[in-house]
C-alpha cells in the first residue's frame, strides 16, 4: 500500500509518543515543514493515518465523495454495537442521509438565516470584549472561542443565550471539556 512520506515511529507505539499531548496540531505543523502539506503517520501498530495541513487541499479533497468514508476502528464498533452508526462513524449512503437530515433540521432551527448571524455577531462581540480585558496578559483564546460556539449552538437549539461569563455557561463548558478529556484518554484504548 502506497502512503505519503512521513516520519518513522517506534515499534508498537508508532509516532504517538512524539506528538504533543496538549497541542498535537503543533506537532503536525512541524512535520508538515519537513514532509509537506500531506504526510502519513503510524499511530500504533496497524493504525496508519494521513494528515492534511493545507486548508485549500482539505477543502478540495473533502468536497468530493471519494474522501467521505470514516475509519473503522474498535471505538466506533464498540459504541455502535459492532456496526458503524451515527454521525461520527457512518459512511456511504448512511452518512449522506445523516448529513442531509442534519442540514435540513439545522435550517429549520434557523441555521443560515439572518437571525442566526445576529446571534453569532453578539457572541463575537463578547469574545472581543473578553480579549480586550486581558490585553498584555496571556490568554487561552481557545476556551473563549469554544464558549462562543457553544452559546451559538445553544441558541440554535433552545433559543436561549447566556453571557459568556455566566456561571451556568462556565460550568457547562467545564463539564464538556472534562468529558472530552475523559473520552480522549479512553479513545487511546480503542484506537486499534
Amino acid at each position: 500500500r502506497r502512503m505519503p512520506p512521513g516520519p518513522w515511529g517506534v515499534p508498537l507505539l508508532g509516532y504517538l509518543p512524539f506528538l504533543s499531548r496538549e497541542r498535537p496540531f503543533d506537532s503536525y505543523l512541524e512535520l508538515a515543514k519537513k514532509y509537506g502539506p500531506i504526510f502519513s503517520l503510524t499511530m500504533t501498530t496497524g493504525v496508519d493515518m494521513i494528515v492534511l495541513t493545507d486548508p485549500d487541499l482539505i477543502h478540495q479533497l473533502f468536497s468530493t465523495d471519494t474522501f467521505l468514508p470514516r475509519p473503522s476502528n474498535a471505538m466506533f464498533r464498540f459504541f455502535g454495537d459492532g456496526a458503524l452508526r451515527g454521525f461520527g462513524a457512518a459512511k456511504g449512503k448512511t452518512w449522506y442521509d445523516n448529513r442531509r437530515f442534519a442540514l435540513r433540521t439545522l435550517r429549520d432551527f434557523g441555521f443560515g438565516k439572518s437571525s442566526m448571524q445576529d446571534t453569532i455577531k453578539q457572541d463575537v462581540r463578547q469574545v472581543v470584549a473578553n480579549i480586550k480585558k486581558h490585553l498584555g496578559e496571556p490568554l487561552l483564546f481557545g476556551s473563549e472561542l469554544q464558549i462562543a460556539i457553544l452559546n451559538t449552538i445553544r441558541h440554535l437549539t433552545t433559543n436561549e443565550s447566556h453571557d459568556h461569563n455566566d456561571p451556568v455557561m462556565q460550568d457547562f463548558y467545564k463539564f464538556l471539556h472534562q468529558s472530552n478529556d475523559a473520552f480522549g484518554d479512553l479513545g487511546l484504548l480503542f484506537f486499534q
